[in-house]
């Protein structure tokens, strides 16, 4: 996936406009693609997306875990 769709991917996740992605936003995000998940296994899903544990997504975590386990 090319950065401009990473780009792209976080613009259309991210409804505040902050340049991050928060677990509510995600959540939303993951249902409009069909996703039905408990509350416990999208917070696991979204732990995924944020190694870091700071409670948001970020463009480059959010890069690595749409791209970088494909390389």
């Amino acid at each position: 996936m090319a950065s401009a769709r990473v780009s792209d991917v976080l613009r259309a996740w991210d409804t505040d406009g902050n340049g991050t992605i928060s677990m509510r936003e995600f959540a939303g995000a993951m249902a409009s693609l069909g996703l039905s998940a408990s509350a416990t296994d999208m917070k696991a899903l979204f732990a995924e997306f944020d190694p870091d544990g700071s409670g948001a997504i970020d463009y480059h975590e959010l890069r690595e875990a749409l791209t970088g386990r494909l390389s």
